[in-house]
């Protein structure tokens, strides 16, 4: 990727952010010492109530690790996050299709990586490999932050954290950039929370695959990665968008 995308996709979401790395201290407690807890569209995950396809009240034990499965994470009530378990992406996609205008824009974003990794195929790329792509498609993957509609807090922004300690991220980050990440690079398997704004997709392996978070609706939000606080996606994060 080149270097001035990506200084200019870092200072997009660190000034969307609005908070300096030294500022996020970890395990800070002290609200004058946390900018995000003076925000007033702040939602800050404390715990996370997990439910099934069938929209019933599951118990996140019965989650298959086995599986490339689906987590939708969405407000439900103050500081508790609804998690929504699927057991397939095939089988969120079919849910997520039946509320287009609702989920209009996480349809987008799945279509689109899901055009991406046909590129991938036809090109031969290494899935497990953080070099570069042909440019052709490097173009194309940046192609996405050129939608008229496709505003942050709409498509998504933000950025992932390497630490959690109740109630606060810190830690050295990595931004979620206007366009996907088909790597982390040397921040694979490294976050353990995040600050974003609006969609936001996370992938535990590289080129949009495996397991899959997808974080929605919050207008601004600090989401642990850990438990008893967030969903259970500590140090898997490989690929993003």
């Amino acid at each position: 990727m080149r270097k001035s995308i990506v200084f200019i996709a870092a200072l997009m979401v660190a000034s969307l952010i609005s908070c300096k790395k030294e500022e996020m201290k970890s395990g800070g407690s002290d609200a004058q010492a946390d900018p995000v807890s003076r925000r007033s569209d702040t939602t800050r995950i404390d715990s996370v109530v997990y439910f099934d396809a069938d929209g019933k009240k599951m118990s996140p034990d019965r989650i298959d690790e086995r599986l490339d499965y689906c987590l939708l994470l969405e407000p439900l009530s103050g500081r508790i996050g609804k998690a929504t378990y699927f057991t397939s992406t095939d089988a969120f996609y079919a849910f997520i299709k039946k509320d287009e205008a609702k989920y209009r824009e996480v349809i987008a974003k799945m279509d689109f990586v899901r055009s991406i990794q046909d590129r991938a195929a036809e090109m031969g790329i290494d899935w497990e490999s953080d070099k570069t792509p042909p440019e052709s498609l490097t173009e194309y993957i940046e192609s996405w932050r050129d939608g008229s509609y496709r505003t942050a807090k709409v498509t998504g922004a933000g950025l992932l954290y390497e630490h959690y300690v109740h109630p606060n991220p810190g830690g050295s980050t990595t931004p979620f950039f206007t366009f996907p990440r088909w790597t982390l690079g040397g921040f694979r398997n490294k976050a353990s929370s995040a600050v974003v704004v609006g969609l936001n997709f996370l992938w535990d392996k590289t080129w949009f695959r495996g397991k899959t978070a997808v974080i929605f609706g919050f207008p601004y939000g600090v989401i642990p990665f850990v438990k008893p606080y967030g969903i259970d996606y500590n140090d898997r994060a490989e690929s993003t968008f």
